[in-house]
């Protein structure tokens, strides 16, 4: 794991702002298993409905350590959503991922064609 931010922005008290980015952020440095979004190529529903969350925050989150699910308070999520559906998606996660734009500074579902 490794620390990815430290700070809080005055954005994160924008309630319309996911607080991925706010206060003390740990991520894994590695791939630490490969799981399907959905068991359909679809994203209808957003991270809400995904089966990916529940895994990460169930599976992923059970398996760490009591001393570090300790730590980790639910975050406040904003996620985008498909052309089904009108609004960004609000959750409250323990672990969520990473948005395309947070890790390469794209914000496209098709990062591995802008690269």
């Amino acid at each position: 794991m490794r620390i990815v931010n430290k700070s809080t922005p005055t954005e994160c008290s924008n309630p319309n702002f996911s607080q991925t980015a706010c206060g003390f952020v740990l991520e894994f440095k590695d791939v630490i298993t490969s799981h399907m979004m959905n068991s359909t190529n679809t994203n209808a529903g957003g991270w809400e409905k995904s089966q990916m969350r529940q895994f990460i925050n169930t599976d992923i989150y059970n398996s760490l350590p009591i001393e570090l699910k300790w730590a980790i308070k639910d975050t406040k999520v904003v996620s985008g959503h498909s052309n089904l559906d009108e609004s960004n998606f609000i959750t409250f996660d323990k672990l969520y991922l990473l948005s395309p734009k947070e890790v390469y500074g794209i914000n496209s579902i098709y990062v591995a064609d802008a690269l």
